[in-house]
Order: structure tokens, then sequence, then C-alpha cells
């Protein structure tokens, strides 16, 4: 019963912070820079479900050695950064070009998870319940990224890509006609329009849900 209650509280302080200002803080860079291509929003995907995944353990282990006041937030980002790290080794192992190229992106991995409090957020819950909130969190994360680069690199390159390929990235196929792509669209100036009207659309329908199941 109290691990059962333990996860249910768990879980709804994670989602909770997705309203949090440090979160888009800190998300918002891997967003723009991230979904250019799909190719580039998989591997960011990837890199945040295994650091997510991998720091839960990670700072159950130093929680142990150092109190939370002393070198505890130091060492959280040292070791969500070496984390961060070996899954780029990883990347740059099978696709050296894709490495170079997602390096930025992975990176910004660590950094989203130390600003989540993956930490703090997770010490109440057993090992194993924390485990799978931390991967459903990346993973719906990961999940938005890779919708948001299936919207714009079509209208930005006119192509749609997957990691892979002597260039690092293989694409599936690429469109060319009169107007089209719209180049602004692949910028970053594109990317904040773009984020701008799935905020909208999202507002547009969110109240709606919520008076039907009050009429309801």
């Amino acid at each position: 019963g109290g691990s059962v209650a333990a996860g249910k509280k768990g879980r709804r302080r994670f989602f909770e912070f997705y309203r949090s200002p440090a979160f888009l803080i800190a998300a918002s860079p891997l967003v723009v820079t991230g979904t250019s291509r799909l190719a580039f929003a998989l591997i960011s995907a990837l890199s945040l479900l295994w650091v997510y995944g991998l720091s839960v353990a990670a700072v159950r282990v130093i929680r142990r050695f150092f109190p939370k006041k002393i070198f505890y937030n130091i060492l959280s980002l040292l070791l969500f950064s070496i984390i961060g790290s070996l899954f780029l080794l990883i990347v740059e192992f099978i696709n050296p070009v894709l490495g170079r190229e997602t390096a930025l992106l992975v990176f910004f991995a660590p950094v989203i998870c130390f600003a989540c409090g993956i930490g703090t957020r997770t010490e109440e819950a057993p090992l194993k319940t924390a485990f799978v909130n931390t991967c459903v969190e990346a993973l719906s994360i990961g999940l938005f990224l890779v919708f948001f680069a299936l919207v714009r690199e079509p209208l930005g390159y006119g192509a749609l890509s997957l990691p892979g390929g002597a260039r690092g990235v293989y694409e599936l196929f690429r469109i060319r006609a009169a107007g089209f792509p719209v180049h602004i669209i692949a910028g970053s100036a594109g990317a904040l329009l773009l984020l701008g009207y799935i905020f909208l659309v999202f507002r547009m329908v969110r109240p709606q849900k919520g008076r039907a199941g009050e009429e309801a």
C-alpha cells in the first residue's frame, strides 16, 4: 500500500513539473535546435530516455555518500553529463558524422534532466517506480520532439530523414517545388513560430475538454 501511494504521488509530482517555467526554459533550446530534422529529434529522444533512466540509479548512489547540501547538485550534474557523454560515444561509434551533428543536442539532455530535479522528485518512490516514471517522462518529451519534427522538417526542408548514411542523415524523400519548402520554418524563428501555433491550438482544445468533463 505504501509503495503504491508513493508511486502515485511521485507520478503526480513528475507531470506537475511540466507547468514549471524552469522546465520550459531548459527544454526550449532542445525543441528549437533538435527538431529541424526528424533524424535529430530521434537521437534527442533516445538521449533523453538514456539519461533519465540511468540518472535515477546514479542519484540513489551519490545520495548515500553525500548529503544534499554538500556538493550534491554539482555531483548530480557531473554524473548526468557523464551518462550523456556515454550515449554520445555510442552514437559516434555507430556513425561518426551523426555524432558530430548531434553532439550539442545530446548534451542538452543532462541539463534538462538536472533542471527537472530527478533526484528530489524520485527520493520518496521505490527504485522500480522511480525508473518507470522517469522513463515515461523522458518518452513523453521525446514523442513531442518527434511529433514536432514530423511537422517541421517537411515544411522547412521538404524532406523527411532518419539517422544513418554516410552524411549522418538518410532522407526518405525530398520535395522540390516552386515556393516550397517554407525555409523560415527550418530556422529558429520558424520553430518558435510553429511552437506558438501548437500552444495556441492546445489552449483552444484544452478548455473544451474541461467543459465537456464538467457537463458529463
